[in-house]
């Protein structure tokens, strides 16, 4: 019966040391004073050391920590050692027979006579052995998925700074202030999503009484989006100033379809612009691809302003034309892009053309900043807190 238990007891051992050898971690046994006693295969080519070289060393030294081979000490004896998580958990599990598993230790090396970071994931495990106390430890070599985890972090940090860049830019666009004009009340709204757009919106005062108000929104989203809009802004306003005794909307609309095609930007874009004339009381417009604007009057009638072509950069196949219609005063005129109809709600409704002209009617004798609020908290409220996809840009220009 013993001879039967002695072959049992050598084959069990075998069976051990071979898979003690095969893990895919490396693993190596520290006794009550924390100097390892066996390794297996794996810690040999992880640390650069047999078992040979590493038996009765402290475990810094064995695994070559830099802070005690840097000092000639040994493992245990130095202030960095105080908050080594390899040994804490060591001398935890010794004294109060406590595992732990998964801890990240994050530290250079002295492997090979060259200096390393590693990041390695660490378990410890006591055991009883011939009745002496016995600690395992397991180590798995992490550094290659951690500096590639830190890398995507690090990308995903300057992407964050680029838009937050690129919303700086959009923020630039936009008009600093309403304009004090004796015709017209302005107000607007821009609200960026969490990608960044290409919506821009502006006004322009000219000579005589007249204004000048265009909304676009690019293609995309992010840095290329917003460098184009700067250009495309730019562009505008080289424009108004050199045509304001003769500033056509349509022509406007030509010249930027003409010099911005979607194969040279790889980005095309919408856009509306006015023409607000406050001693005629009308609006010469014109729209490429644009939600069109809206007039509100004061009885609560809507007018679609819905002359338009195709968005520009399409090498304008539908021409661009321009439209006049009169307002009174008290009127209303609504301009938005297209993050408010096509906004999308968790039921996987979209907001819509019809929902916006019924509030916008409700709000006949409102001024242009209650109007622009009262959209954009139902909006909102039919969100049901879901995020928008797309900015969210409003204008509304009221007669006085």
């Amino acid at each position: 019966m013993s001879e039967i238990w002695l072959e049992n007891a050598i084959e069990a051992n075998t069976f051990l040391n071979t898979l003690f050898d095969h893990l895919n971690s490396a693993v190596f046994v520290v006794d009550h004073e924390a100097r390892v006693r066996q390794v297996n295969q794996v810690f040999e080519k992880i640390f650069a050391k047999s078992e040979a070289e590493v038996e009765g060393q402290l475990c810094g030294n064995a695994i070559g920590c830099i802070f005690p081979l840097t000092a000639g000490k040994d493992c245990g004896t130095l202030e960095e050692c105080k908050s080594c998580l390899i040994r804490s958990a060591i001398v935890k599990a010794l004294t109060e027979k406590i595992s732990s598993a998964g801890q990240l230790i994050s530290r250079s090396f002295i492997i090979s006579g060259e200096t390393i970071n590693k990041h390695l994931l660490i378990s410890v495990k006591y055991i009883s052995f011939n009745q002496k106390d016995m600690v395992i430890i397991i180590v798995d070599d992490i550094t290659e998925a951690e500096t590639r985890k830190r890398l995507i972090e690090e990308r995903r940090l300057l992407i964050e700074k680029d838009l937050e860049a690129a919303a700086g830019i959009q923020r630039s666009l936009l008009p600093k202030s309403c304009p004090d004009h004796k015709a017209f009340t302005f107000a607007w709204k821009y609200e960026p999503c969490i990608s960044v757009g290409g919506d821009i919106l502006n006004l322009i005062i000219l000579d005589k009484g007249k204004v000048v108000a265009y909304m676009v929104d690019v293609s995309g989203h992010g840095v290329p989006a917003a460098l184009v809009t700067v250009s495309i802004t730019q562009r505008i306003q080289q424009y108004i100033h050199k045509h304001e005794d003769n500033f056509s909307p349509s022509k406007l609309l030509k010249i930027l379809d003409r010099e911005y095609p979607m194969d040279r930007f790889d980005a095309y874009f919408t856009m509306t612009c006015l023409l607000l004339d406050g001693d005629k009381k009308q609006i010469t417009y014109a729209s490429a691809g644009h939600p069109a604007p809206l007039l509100l009057h004061t009885d609560g009638s809507l007018t679609l302003m819905g002359k338009g072509a195709a968005p520009i950069g399409m090498g304008g196949f539908v021409p661009f034309t321009e439209e006049t219609v009169s307002f009174k005063n008290g009127d209303t005129v609504f301009c938005h892009t297209d993050g408010i109809n096509e906004f999308v709600n968790p039921k996987d409704e979209m907001f819509g053309f019809d929902r916006l002209q019924t509030i916008i009617k409700k709000q006949h004798g409102s001024g242009p900043t209650d109007l622009i609020e009262e959209i954009y908290k139902q909006v909102m409220s039919f969100g049901e807190g879901l995020e928008a996809e797309d900015d969210i840009t409003m204008l509304a220009i009221q007669v006085r």
